[in-house]
C-alpha cells in the first residue's frame, strides 16, 4: 500500500509539471494498463489543481489561483457579489476563491461599530447536499475553536437567496514562507514561529478536530509576527456529532480537497485518518521553512540532503541568505536532532510519527533548548554529545556547567584522546583505541561516580576520574593514552574555572611533550598543543609574565605545523590577543586581534566562532581606549553574531552581552545597560553554573551599574557573591579579585565609612601593583578610588598628590581624548579648588570639558560634573557671567538625570544662585540659592553641605547681604559639629 501511495504521488507531481497537450501522452506511458491507479492519479489531478484557499492574505497573487479555477463566466457571477450587502456587512472586494465557495473581504455598516471581517460564502450552484454538509461542519468545527492563534468566527447565516455564509475574523498577513523569507527569520525564529502555529493545531486536536489540510498558505503571520491558522473547509472531528454518525471517515477522491505536496500518505490513500495526519503536513512546512525546498519536490526527507539538491540547482545562496545565513551555518544546524525531528514527523507509517502535534512541539522545544529529544533513542555517546552542545563554552571556551550525567568528561577523554591517535603511527592507533574502550567503560562502571547520584555534575565526573588516575587503578600500555586522559581532564577543569585542579594534568602533559618534543609524524603539534593550554592556565592564573612567554612559544611552534591541523594559529592569537589587553598592551593587543580575524575568516568564512570572539575583544578595546561610540558599533555587530552563531545560551552571547552593556552603561544609556547586563547574568548562570569566574564577572559588571545609578543596596549582594567565588577560584593576587574589592570599597564610601573604604582601596591597590610590574590602567583606577577618599577624609595633600599621579599615569597609559582621563583631570581640578588654586583647576577643567563634549553623550552625568567644577572655579575668581553659562547647563543637565541627586543638584543651584547675585541679580539668585540649600539639607553628605555653606558665607559677605551670611554660618556650624 505505502508503495502505491508514492507511486501515485510521483506521477501526479510529475504529471502536473508537464504542459497541458503533452499530460495525457505522458499518463499513458506513466500508467500503461492499470485502470485503477490511472484513475487514482487523474481524479487527483483534478482537484489537486482546483485546491486554492479560502482564507489567505490580501498580501498575495490571487490572479494565478482564480486564473487555475475559474472561467471567466464564473468569475463574473461570482465578482457579482462585490458590494452586496450579506447581514449587516456589506462586500468590498473578493480576496480568494476555492473549489466550494469564495471569501471576500467585508465591512459592518450597520452604524453598531466598524468592523472589518472576511465572509465565507458558497458559490451559486454548488449547494449541493455534501457541499452544505461541509460547510456545516466546518461551521460546527469553527464555532468550538477559541485560540489566539486561530482565525475565529464571528458571526453566520444565509443570504436572501438561501446561500450559506460565515463571518470570519480578517486576518491581515503573509503565509508564513513568504513573511519569513522577507524578514530573513533565523532557523531558530521559524522554529518559534511552527511551535507556535502548532499550539493552534493542538488545540484543534484537543477539540477532537483533525485539520486535514495545513499549509503555508492556511497558515498566516499578522504584522506582530503572530501566526494564524486558517481553513477548516475539510476538517474532520474525530467524534462525530449525532446524527452525522453515518457518515464515512474519508470521503472519496471526488470530494476532497487536497494539497498534495503537504498531504499525508494516508490521506492521499483515502485511508483513516488521526491527529498524526495534521503531524506530516507541519513536519512539510518545518521542512520547507527551514530548507526552501518541500520533501516530495526533492525527492527525500533529509534536510541536509535537500540543501546539496539546492546547490546543485544554484538555488542555495538564496535559500541562506532568506535565513540570514551561509551554507556552513545552514548545513550545521540542519543537521542532527533537528533532521531526526523532522524525519520522524515526515514518517509514510503512521504509527511511526510522532502520535501528536504536542510531541513535535515538545522535541523541537528540546532542540532549541539543547536538551535530548524524544526521538532519538538513549545513548552514551548522543547524551554526551547533547552535554556538549548544551555547554559548549564549558567544553571548548572556558566555561562550565553542571549536568545529571556521568558520561560528559568520558566524551571529552574519548575526543581527545582520538585526536591523540592521530598522532601516532596506524598500528599504535588501533593499540590506543583498545585501551581508550577499555578506560570509558571502567570509568563508567566505577563504584565511586556511580554514588553521587542522578545530579552528578561534570565537577565530580572528574574528580572521579582524576582520583582513579591517581591511585592508578588503570594501567596504560601506552604512554599517549594517559596523556590525552589528563589533557582532557586538564581542559576540563581549566574550562570550569577550576586553574589549581587544572594544573597537575596540564603540567604533566606539557613535560609529557617536551620530553618526547616531536610527535610520531615528526611535526610538533602535540607540544604546541600542550605549551598553548599552559599559556591558557597561566592567563586564567594571572600569571601574566610567564603567559606571555608561553604564548610566544606555541606561536613558534604552531609555524612549524602544516596549516589545518589544530591548534590554529587564528586561535593561539585570539587569547594571546587577550592576555595583551588584560596587561593593557591595547595596540599590541589589536594587531594580533586583526591577524587572528583574517586567519578565521580565510579558514571558515565570517562565520567562524573565533570572529565573534575577535569582535568581542576588539570592542573591549575600543571601549579601554575611550571610543565609546566605535567600541558600540563592533559590539552590538559581536552580539548579533552570537546569537546567529551560538544561540541565546552559550559563552559568546554572555561576553558579548557584558562587553556591550558596559559601555552602553559609560554612555549613560542606564536602562538598556540593566537590561543587557541583567539578562548576561542569569544566561552565565545557566551556561556556568553558580561558582564560575565568568558568572564573578558578570555578577560585578551588574552591580557597577547598580551603583552608578545610586543602588547601593541592590549592588552589595551581587558584589559579594562575586567577591565569594573569585576567592574560592583565583588565587590572592588575581586582578578580578582586586576589582570586586574596588568596588566594595565604593559601596564603603558612599555610606561615609571612609576608613574602611580606605583599607580596601589600599588592598587592592596592593594586589594589582603585584599583579603587574609596570603602571596600569587598572592601578590608575584604584588609585583614583583611593584618592577620592583621602579628599573626603580632608587628607587634601594625600588626595592631590594621588590624584597628580593618576593624571599623569593616564597621560602615559591612555590617548589624549580618554574620558578617563577627563575623570582624573575633573578631581584634580575639584581638590585645587578647595585648596585655592583656581586657575590651575580651570586649566584641567576646559581640557576635560573638550574631551567629554567629544566623547559623551550631551547631558551625560560626568559632563554636567565637569561643568558644575568649573563653574565653581569660575565663581571663586568672579567670573560670574562666564560661570552662569557652563552652570545652566550643568543644573539642566542633573536635573534630567534618570535618578536625580538632591546634593548633586543642590550644589550646582547654589552656584548658579551665587553667579546671578555676582551680576547683580540678587533675587533671582537667592531663588536658586534658596532651592539648593533646601536640596543639600534634604540629603547631601556633610562634606558636600560644608564646602557649600562655607562658599555661601564668603560670597554672602562680599555681596554685604549679612543676614544671609549669618543663616549661613548657623548651617555651617551644624554641619561641623
Amino acid at each position: 500500500m505505502r508503495d502505491m501511495i508514492h507511486r501515485v504521488e510521483s506521477i501526479v507531481l510529475e504529471a502536473l509539471a508537464q504542459p497541458p497537450d503533452g499530460r495525457e501522452t505522458f499518463l499513458e506511458r506513466a500508467c500503461g494498463h492499470d485502470e485503477a491507479l490511472r484513475l487514482d492519479v487523474e481524479s487527483l489531478l483534478v482537484f489537486e489543481e482546483q485546491a486554492t484557499d479560502f482564507l489567505e492574505s490580501p498580501a498575495l497573487d490571487w490572479s494565478a489561483a482564480m486564473e487555475a479555477t475559474e472561467s471567466p463566466e464564473a468569475s463574473a457571477i461570482d465578482d457579482a457579489d462585490v458590494g452586496r450587502l450579506i447581514g449587516p456587512y456589506r462586500l468590498d472586494a473578493r480576496i480568494g476563491a476555492g473549489g466550494m465557495g469564495n471569501v471576500y473581504r467585508a465591512r459592518r455598516v450597520d452604524g453598531h461599530f466598524d468592523q472589518v471581517v472576511a465572509v465565507k460564502l458558497i458559490r451559486r450552484g454548488l449547494d449541493t447536499e455534501d457541499v452544505l454538509s461541509r460547510f456545516r461542519t466546518e461551521r460546527q468545527v469553527l464555532a468550538s475553536l477559541q485560540h489566539p492563534n486561530i482565525a475565529r468566527l464571528l458571526d453566520g447565516g444565509s443570504t436572501d437567496d438561501g446561500r450559506p455564509y460565515l463571518v470570519m475574523e480578517y486576518v491581515e498577513g503573509e503565509e508564513i514562507h513568504s513573511w519569513c523569507d522577507a524578514r530573513r527569520l533565523t532557523i531558530d525564529a521559524r522554529i518559534d514561529l511552527v511551535r507556535r502555529a502548532c499550539a493552534a493545531v493542538q488545540e484543534a486536536h484537543r477539540r477532537l478536530i483533525v485539520h486535514r489540510d495545513l499549509k503555508p498558505s492556511n497558515i498566516l503571520v499578522t504584522a506582530d509576527g503572530e501566526p494564524k491558522l486558517l481553513d477548516f473547509g475539510v476538517a474532520r472531528m474525530l467524534m462525530p456529532e449525532p446524527g452525522d454518525q453515518a457518515r464515512p471517515d474519508v470521503t472519496d477522491h471526488a470530494s476532497r480537497r487536497l494539497t498534495i505536496a503537504y498531504a499525508s500518505p494516508e490521506l492521499i490513500a483515502g485511508e483513516p485518518t488521526t491527529t498524526s495526519t495534521d503531524v506530516y503536513s507541519l513536519g512539510v512546512i518545518l521542512f520547507e521553512l527551514l530548507t526552501g525546498a518541500r520533501p516530495r519536490d526533492v525527492a527525500t526527507e533529509e534536510p541536509r540532503i535537500a540543501l546539496e539538491a539546492l546547490e546543485r540547482d544554484g538555488a542555495l545562496m538564496k535559500t541562506c541568505l532568506a535565513r540570514g545565513s551561509t551554507p556552513t551555518v545552514l548545513r550545521r544546524a540542519l543537521a542532527g536532532d533537528l533532521a531526526t525531528i523532522v524525519q520522524t514527523a515526515l514518517r509514510a507509517d503512521p504509527s511511526r510519527r510522532y502520535g501528536s502535534v504536542e510531541q513535535f512541539a515538545e522535541d523541537l522545544r528540546r532542540y532549541q533548548s539543547l536538551l535530548p529529544i524524544a526521538a532519538r533513542p538513549e545513548s552514551l555517546r548522543y547524551r554526551a554529545a547533547m552535554f556538549v552542545r548544551r555547554h559548549a563554552g564549558a567544553v571548548a571556551g572556558a566555561t562550565a556547567a553542571s549536568i545529571g550525567l556521568i558520561t560528559a568528561v568520558a566524551a571529552i577523554v574519548a575526543f581527545s584522546v582520538r585526536a591523540e591517535s592521530a598522532r601516532v603511527e596506524a598500528e599504535t592507533q588501533r593499540a590506543v583505541a583498545d585501551e581508550v574502550n577499555r578506560f570509558l567503560g571502567d570509568m563508567l562502571a566505577a563504584p565511586e561516580p556511580s554514588r553521587l547520584g542522578p545530579d552528578v555534575t561534570v565537577r565530580q565526573v572528574a574528580d572521579a576520574a582524576a582520583e582513579r588516575l591517581e591511585r592508578r587503578e588503570w594501567q596504560f600500555t601506552h604512554p599517549q593514552v594517559e596523556t590525552g586522559v589528563r589533557a582532557a581532564l586538564g581542559r576540563t577543569y581549566l574550562a570550569l574555572g577550576l586553574f589549581d585542579e587544572a594544573e597537575p594534568h596540564l603540567s604533566a602533559v606539557l613535560a609529557s611533550r617536551r620530553a618526547e618534543a616531536v610527535d610520531a609524524d615528526g611535526s610538533s603539534l602535540g607540544l604546541a598543543a600542550a605549551v598553548h593550554q599552559f599559556a591558557m592556565l597561566r592567563l586564567g592564573q594571572a600569571r601574566y609574565e610567564e603567559s606571555l612567554a608561553l604564548f610566544e612559544e606555541a606561536l613558534r611552534l604552531r609555524d612549524e605545523i602544516p596549516r589545518g591541523q589544530s591548534p590554529t594559529r587564528a586561535e593561539m592569537l585570539t587569547n594571546l590577543g587577550h592576555l595583551l589587553s588584560r596587561r593593557g598592551e591595547f595596540d599590541a593587543a589589536e594587531a594580533r586581534l586583526r591577524e587572528a580575524a583574517v586567519l578565521a575568516k580565510r579558514d571558515g568564512g565570517s562565520d567562524h566562532p573565533l570572529v565573534t570572539a575577535v569582535l568581542n575583544q576588539l570592542g573591549a578595546i575600543r571601549h579601554s581606549r575611550g571610543d565609546l561610540e566605535g567600541a558600540e558599533a563592533i559590539l552590538r555587530r559581536s552580539l548579533q553574531a552570537a546569537r546567529a552563531a551560538r544561540g541565546d545560551r552559550h559563552h559568546d552571547v554572555v561576553q558579548a552581552l557584558s562587553s556591550l552593556g558596559l559601555v552602553v552603561r559609560d554612555r549613560g544609556a542606564l536602562d538598556e545597560a540593566q537590561l543587557l547586563l541583567s539578562e548576561a547574568v542569569s544566561m552565565s548562570r545557566a551556561v556556568h553554573g553558580a561558582q564560575h569566574p565568568t558568572l564573578a564577572v558578570t555578577l560585578s559588571n551588574l552591580a557597577v551599574l547598580h551603583q552608578r545609578a545610586g543602588r547601593m543596596d541592590d549592588a552589595e549582594p551581587l558584589l559579594r557573591e562575586a567577591l565569594a567565588i573569585r576567592e574560592l577560584r583565583l588565587n590572592e593576587n588575581h586582578p578580578d579579585t582586586a576589582a570586586t574589592i574596588n568596588s566594595l570599597a565604593a559601596i564603603q564610601r558612599s555610606r561615609g565609612a571612609f576608613p574602611e573604604a580606605a583599607a580596601l582601596y589600599a588592598r587592592a591597590l596592593a594586589i594589582l601593583r603585584r599583579t603587574f610590574t609596570r603602571d596600569h590602567p587598572d592601578i590608575a583606577t584604584v588609585l583614583n578610588n583611593l584618592a577620592a577618599v583621602q579628599y573626603s577624609m580632608n587628607d587634601l595633600d594625600g588626595a592631590e598628590q594621588s590624584f597628580r599621579e593618576v593624571v599623569a599615569m593616564r597621560r602615559t597609559l591612555l590617548p589624549p581624548d580618554h574620558p578617563d582621563l577627563a575623570i582624573a583631570l575633573n578631581n584634580l581640578a575639584v581638590t585645587l579648588i578647595e585648596r585655592g588654586a583656581t586657575a590651575e583647576a580651570v586649566t584641567c577643567l576646559r581640557e576635560a570639558e573638550a574631551i567629554q563634549r567629544v566623547k559623551l553623550p550631551a547631558g551625560h552625568p560626568l559632563l554636567a560634573g565637569t561643568l558644575v567644577s568649573l563653574g565653581a572655579a569660575l565663581v571663586d575668581q568672579s567670573l560670574f557671567a562666564e560661570a552662569e553659562t557652563v552652570l545652566a547647563e550643568g543644573l539642566a543637565a542633573r536635573r534630567a538625570a534618570t535618578t536625580p541627586n538632591n546634593g548633586q543638584i543642590g550644589a550646582a543651584e547654589i552656584l548658579l544662585g551665587l553667579a546671578k547675585q555676582g551680576q547683580g541679580r540678587f533675587d533671582e539668585g537667592a531663588t536658586f540659592v534658596r532651592s539648593g540649600v533646601d536640596h543639600l539639607r534634604a540629603g547631601a553628605p556633610p562634606r558636600q553641605q560644608r564646602i557649600a555653606f562655607e562658599r555661601l558665607v564668603r560670597f554672602s559677605q562680599l555681596f554685604g547681604l549679612e543676614n544671609d551670611a549669618a543663616e549661613y554660618r548657623s548651617h555651617l556650624d551644624r554641619v561641623r559639629q
